[in-house]
């Protein structure tokens, strides 16, 4: 696969802040989705994620974007998005107040229940989003937490120290091949694009002696052959995403995924990239919070953003357009496709959260669309500076 000379498109993680969204009657329609019974509460949960949706789809514009599904970031979390399926269908699992237990019994869940009532809104609504925003598709991104993070959370809700546990990671990764075969449905009005498998824990401070020696390590081997399971159910995807929160492993390049989704400060060998045909996705946009300066009261600043002037606490666009150009310049430009912030924004829910977050992927937007243009001139520039041919021969 190559992208030389192709524009780089924005593209967003996935959580976004639900505002003004009865959270109660959302996930009770997002169950009755998921459970194939129509309700007021499916129809309710339909409308309310396409209507974010419909939001960050005019922040980061259609045509040039490719956008994951809303996903919450509570309550629909992308832990219990893939956990809860289990209790209400499946076996194997106990919750426990908020903490998710395994009962030591064989973890399954037919495919057929291992839906994302997400992805199935967006199908809903495709036809009608398309027609507002006069295109034909809207490509579009899936995304599912990946068997090792559903791993690490259980060991967390069992307050147990994390191991390796293979059977318990087989399990998890049959339920998560379910979710992958059901979101893959394409319609007329919607492509996906882009998959991305989320593990974020991998290599992460108290995760990464795990994995003793990369090189030799059996459950890292036995990870990637999980993975591999998982992104071969992708049969026509262009890419394969893997979202991770640290730098990753080496020989995590062998596993069947193309595209690299790093936070910010993740750096891969660029080497790495090419011997092994991938991609990465340029992090150009920090989303733990606010942009607030060291030497400013904090408080203050916080009630400015509540009361709505928050304008000066995101993250301006020279520093996005920097970030994106030392990306591109480290990597180069046929091995970064996309650009986005480096994670979800769900966690932005405080008053005027979700303004900011729209605010921002337009900055996003932006900014890659005046480097796509700055770049185009330059190739222009370099075309008009070559000989138009060479001179013919005199008879």
């Amino acid at each position: 696969m190559s992208v030389q000379d192709t524009p780089i498109r924005a593209i967003d993680v996935g959580s976004f802040p639900l505002e003004g969204v009865d959270i109660e009657r959302y996930c009770r329609g997002a169950i009755a989705v998921e459970d194939k019974q129509p309700s007021p509460d499916a129809n309710y949960f339909i409308h309310m994620h396409n209507d974010v949706f419909r939001k960050k789809l005019r922040a980061l514009n259609p045509a040039t974007s490719v956008l994951c599904y809303a996903q919450g970031a509570y309550r629909r979390d992308m832990v219990s998005q893939f956990l809860d399926p289990i209790l209400r269908k499946g076996t194997g699992l106990q919750k426990l107040q908020d903490a998710y237990v395994w009962n030591g019994s064989d973890i399954c869940l037919r495919s057929e229940d291992a839906r994302i009532a997400e992805v199935i809104a967006l199908q809903e609504g495709a036809k009608e989003l398309c027609e507002e925003f006069e295109v034909e598709q809207i490509r579009h991104k899936v995304c599912v937490t990946g068997p090792f993070e559903l791993m690490v959370r259980l060991w967390s809700g069992m307050r147990l120290k994390t191991q390796y546990a293979e059977r318990l990671m087989e399990h998890l990764t049959d339920v998560v091949q379910g979710f992958v075969k059901t979101a893959y449905v394409e319609t007329k009005h919607l492509e996906l694009e882009v998959f991305t498998m989320d593990e974020p824990s991998i290599g992460v401070t108290g995760i990464e002696d795990i994995f003793v020696d990369a090189a030799s390590d059996r459950s890292l081997t036995h990870l990637i052959s999980c993975w591999n399971k998982i992104f071969n159910c992708i049969p026509r995807a262009p890419f394969k995403g893997l979202h991770l929160h640290a730098s990753p492993y080496q020989e995590i390049f062998n596993a069947h995924w193309n595209l690299l989704e790093g936070h910010v400060g993740v750096v891969v060998k660029r080497q790495w990239l090419e011997e092994h045909d991938k991609f990465v996705r340029a992090a150009i946009m920090r989303t733990q919070g606010p942009s607030i300066p060291d030497a400013a009261d904090a408080k203050e600043a916080w009630n400015r953003i509540k009361a709505g002037d928050y304008h000066h606490y995101l993250e301006p666009r020279e520093a996005l357009a920097r970030a994106l150009g030392e990306c591109v310049d480290h990597y180069g430009s046929e091995r970064v496709p996309f650009a986005g912030p480096e994670c979800g924004l769900g966690p932005w829910d405080w008053r005027h959260g979700q303004a900011m977050a729209l605010e921002s992927l337009s900055r996003v937007s932006e900014v890659i669309k005046e480097f796509n243009q700055l770049r185009r001139t330059a190739r222009q520039a370099r075309h008009a500076e070559r000989p138009s041919g060479r001179p013919r021969k005199s008879d």
